[in-house]
């Protein structure tokens, strides 16, 4: 009706990329106490002797799917907004690693292609870090905007419920501190008030003002490299 309207606002967003630098070495090994035995002979010389500089980077691909719940209601001098957001994103980062051709290409520049990956003695890729963060947001909201003195002043008063829950999985990988399965699973929420006035002085000028409170949760990356100590045997740690 014209004093209550309603929506309902889905949407997808999905991102793939690299970063980081792209030239690093790999010392060639094959011993038990290394992440799936080592990486073996690199370069093909019959031994497992040498540094070898390899291709690789920082792979990061997120799918974050969402949707927003709105309802605007009219009565007398008030607009009431109230609603309800819920976003549930899926971080997927690795680090893998490809061998450099003697023209000094790689097999896949984009890191896409698994099958081009460096691979440990027992055939699981060798991977720099390898992590899986599903982070769900939501947030409650309810805010009312109010008219007074003739529409010359306008108040805003709102709260808002925010929270995020951070599921953090790290999978085996030959990063520092991380060379065993483990997972973090944290949930921070906090209350946030806002406030905000506008008065017009005329058809042309106003003044106003605005307040209000914010959170931000930590990064995933205070669950990284966790780890501490340990050797490998007979592939486990």
């Amino acid at each position: 009706s014209k004093d209550l309207t309603f929506s309902a606002e889905p949407y997808f967003w999905y991102g793939f990329g690299t970063g980081g630098g792209q030239l690093t070495t790999l010392k060639e090994g094959t011993v038990s106490t290394k992440l799936g035995g080592g990486v073996g002979d690199l370069n093909g010389d019959g031994d497992t002797l040498d540094t070898v500089q390899v291709y690789g980077s920082s792979v990061t691909r997120t799918y974050r799917p969402g949707i927003t719940f709105k309802t605007n209601i009219h009565l007398d001098n008030n607009s009431i907004l109230a609603g309800y957001w819920i976003e549930r994103a899926r971080h997927i980062q690795t680090g893998p690693r490809e061998l450099i051709n003697n023209n000094g290409s790689v097999a896949d520049a984009w890191l896409a292609n698994t099958s081009s990956y460096i691979k440990h003695l027992d055939g699981t890729p060798y991977m720099s870090r390898n992590q899986l963060t599903v982070s769900t947001g939501s947030s409650l909201f309810v805010q009312d905007s109010v008219n007074l003195l003739q529409d010359k002043l306008n108040l805003q008063l709102g709260v808002r419920n925010a929270e995020i829950q951070r599921e953090f999985f790290n999978f085996a990988n030959d990063g520092a501190g991380q060379g065993a399965n483990y997972t973090v699973d944290k949930t921070y929420s906090k209350v946030l008030p806002s406030l905000g006035a506008r008065y017009a002085l005329d058809a042309q000028q106003q003044v106003f003002a605005n307040v209000a409170g914010n959170m931000k949760a930590p990064g995933n990356f205070s669950y990284g490299s966790l780890l501490s100590g340990g050797t490998w045997v007979n592939g486990a740690l």
